[in-house]
């Protein structure tokens, strides 16, 4: 969704995490008419998601009685049965949550409509109500100084250099040295996976070196020099405390991001002789963290244009594999049932090919875009 200069610093924020909780109806009546299932994908369909291959998951999720997934478990719906088509009191609601991945799923779901994730809150919150019971902003900083990096903003908070409500400071190394070996870097390498913890559940400030946990998670080198991510983890009244203040702020994440650091958050550098922390001013490498975000953040991701090579990908990432699960779903139970393995095959690709083309009936394609797939295909 984006791209990050292998040597200039950079920086970029989004969201990691957000599940949304929307209000639904007691009755049928107060739904429109419509059963759970029903206003539960209406909502979806507002919302872009019914883009999306669902799939049940067997036993709902937390204390929902039902739920479905898409995108390999990165989006999750989950609501609540009715009895006899009535939800009682506490249980009329149901949730939308979306992982990392999810949320980058979420975007190219967007991108392809024209539409920005600020836009999709927007619509989440004033068309549907929409609140919001977790979510994590975060901001990533690419070849930046070393004073940016976990350990060294651990090691700083543990000298007594920073002012925050947060009772509690943690310093790990959680990642094993199977980086590059030739990384020199104890602060930022690849081989040098800290993280510091400010606070706990529900408000949390993670600062971790992400250059390190996707080498060791996915054995990669990632042609930067360092990544160090700056990640409020928000639960309950602090999420919806920063989604109201994102409204606030007109939607921009960016000022949203730092106004929430720097209320919350503040290094200090210890410059002669002070009765009270606080009148210390702000450490140099703090100010610069600000600055740095002020002036080369940019959110992931703006609007652009769907094109026929990003959409096929896409495709081939998030629908095909749950696709492929209901050809062979449906090819086993003609098996089961008698057909020999020929013609169950076939039957099974003919049902495939009438749902695509039932799509296409009700007016579910949009046909200006298909137009403009095939001509850019010509060039493939």
């Amino acid at each position: 969704m984006y791209e990050v200069d292998p040597v200039k610093p950079s920086s970029i924020v989004h969201f990691d995490w957000m599940t949304l909780v929307f209000p639904i109806g007691r009755d049928e009546q107060a739904r429109q008419g419509k059963t759970v299932c029903e206003f539960v994908d209406g909502v979806l369909h507002g919302l872009k998601l019914d883009r999306l291959v669902f799939m049940p998951l067997a036993h709902g999720l937390y204390t929902y009685d039902k739920a479905k997934t898409a995108g390999n478990n990165s989006i999750i719906v989950a609501w609540y049965d009715p009895i006899k088509g009535v939800l009682p009191k506490g249980k009329q609601t149901f949730m939308v949550q979306m992982s990392g991945s999810g949320v980058e799923t979420l975007e190219s779901i967007l991108v392809n409509s024209g539409l920005t994730v600020a836009e999709f809150v927007k619509k989440a919150i004033e068309e549907f109500g929409a609140t919001f019971s977790r979510v994590d902003p975060c901001c990533n900083f690419f070849n930046c100084s070393k004073e940016f990096s976990a350990r060294y903003v651990g090691e700083e908070a543990k000298k007594g250099n920073l002012i925050t409500r947060s009772s509690s400071v943690r310093l790990v190394r959680k990642f094993s040295s199977q980086g590059a070996k030739d990384d020199l870097d104890a602060y930022q390498g690849a081989s040098e996976g800290y993280t510091c913890y400010v606070g706990k559940n529900p408000k949390q400030l993670r600062i971790y070196n992400k250059l390190a946990e996707r080498s060791e998670k996915v054995n990669l080198l990632y042609q930067v020099q360092s990544w160090s991510r700056w990640e409020f983890q928000l639960n309950g009244v602090h999420a919806q405390a920063f989604m109201e203040a994102y409204v606030d702020r007109g939607f921009d994440l960016v000022q949203t991001w730092i106004d929430w650091l720097s209320s919350n958050y503040r290094w200090i550098e210890r410059v002669g002789h002070q009765e009270k922390r606080s009148r210390y001013p702000n450490a140099s490498w703090y100010d610069n963290l600000i600055k740095t975000a002020k002036e080369k953040i940019k959110v992931r991701s703006g609007r652009q244009s769907p094109t026929f090579e990003r959409q096929a990908k896409w495709i081939d990432k998030q629908v095909l594999p749950t696709f492929a699960s209901i050809y062979y779903a449906r090819l086993q139970k003609y098996v089961e049932n008698g057909v020999s393995y020929p013609d169950a095959k076939k039957l099974a690709i003919e049902k495939v090919v009438a749902d695509l083309e039932r799509q296409a009936i009700n007016e579910k394609v949009d046909w200006a875009q298909v137009s403009s797939f095939v001509e850019e295909s010509r060039d493939l």
